[in-house]
Order: C-alpha cells, then sequence, then structure tokens
C-alpha cells in the first residue's frame, strides 16, 4: 500500500476499511442466530421434557384418554339399549340384559382396565322424559383423586351428553351440546359433602 500525501489545507482521504478475511458480519451474525435457535428449541424440549415428568401432569393427560373413551363407550351402549328398546318393545331392567347380543359386555364399562365397573344404569320408567338421566360415569379428579370432587357424565334417554361437575356440594349441570335440556332427575344429584 502506498502512501499518499496531501497538501496542507487539503482533507485527509479516508482511512482504508478493515481487511476482509471472509468474516463478514452476516456470516457471523447467521451463526449467532442459529446458535441462539438452537439453544431456545433446546431449552424448550427439556422444559416439556420436566413438565411431563411430574405426575400431576401425565394423570391429567390419561384421565382426558380416559375420558374419552369412557364418552365413546357410552354412546355405544345407549345405542345398544336403544336397539334393545325398539326389538323388544321396553328398556332392559339392567346392562346384562343387553350383552352380548347387542353389545359385547367389555363394552358397556368405561375402559379395559381389569376390575372396572359397568357404566351405572338407571332405567326410564314408561313415560320418561328425553332428558332423563339413564347412563351415568362418574369420573374422579385426576390431579387430586379422593381430595376433590370428580367429574359425573350423564347420557339422558334423548342422547344428550351433559357433564355434571360437582362444586361446593350442589351439583351443576353443564350440557355439551347447545340447546339440550338440562339434567333432571333426582336420582343423579349426589349428595353435599360432609
Amino acid at each position: 500500500m502506498s502512501a499518499q500525501f496531501t497538501a496542507p489545507g487539503e482533507p485527509a482521504p479516508p482511512p482504508p476499511g478493515p481487511a476482509r478475511g471472509g468474516g463478514s458480519c452476516w456470516k457471523w451474525g447467521g451463526i449467532a442466530c442459529l446458535g441462539l435457535g438452537c439453544v431456545g428449541v433446546i431449552a424448550v424440549v427439556v422444559g416439556l421434557a420436566l413438565l411431563f415428568q411430574r405426575p400431576e401432569v401425565r394423570r391429567a393427560f390419561r384421565s382426558t384418554r380416559q375420558a374419552g373413551m369412557a364418552v365413546v363407550r357410552l354412546q355405544e351402549t345407549s345405542k345398544a339399549i336403544g336397539k334393545y328398546a325398539h326389538d323388544k318393545g321396553k328398556y332392559p331392567a339392567a346392562l346384562a340384559d343387553i350383552t352380548p347380543s347387542y353389545i359385547s359386555a367389555d363394552r358397556i364399562r368405561p375402559d379395559d382396565e381389569p376390575g372396572t365397573k359397568p357404566f351405572e344404569y338407571h332405567q326410564p320408567p314408561r313415560g320418561a322424559p328425553d332428558d332423563f338421566g339413564m347412563l351415568v360415569y362418574e369420573m374422579p379428579n385426576p390431579i387430586m383423586p379422593g381430595q376433590a370432587p370428580g367429574v359425573r357424565y350423564v347420557l339422558t334417554k334423548g342422547g344428550d351428553l351433559q357433564t355434571i361437575s360437582s362444586v361446593s356440594g350442589f351439583d351443576r349441570a353443564q350440557p355439551r351440546r347447545e340447546g339440550s335440556p338440562g339434567a333432571r332427575g333426582d336420582h343423579l344429584r349426589s349428595p353435599a359433602p360432609r
């Protein structure tokens, strides 16, 4: 590089720029950005892994799956009861009356766990309204079993699925479908806690 001289009073030329050795700021900025992105993804994966190790979270996910299976089986059992009532002209006295001709015995239970009891069945009396609670499944609270109230699923004679959660000793009916009737029948109400 040759030295440049300037006459007195003339502005000095700008200094030369940094030497280019292939290390542009875009290159290093991209590398840093990718590195931070990878660290962020790893942190999220580790955080989720730690979260799913918590027993409460695993129980909550398991109970969601169980509730879904129970709802499907409630609906299958209701259809079998309806077929029985159509064929015989009356509702079955017990769920055992519809097995195995209308539904297999393992489908009248909420899950396949050994020792699981069949759904609670209430035979609709003659002339019972469509919102008569016919099939009931009570699911314990997955986070605090035995310490907090669970959820009760009620399938009515008319086929509406209702969720009833016990709050402060009072049952609150929450229809799953818009316009479906509220829970009727005191035979489905749980007693107030002592």
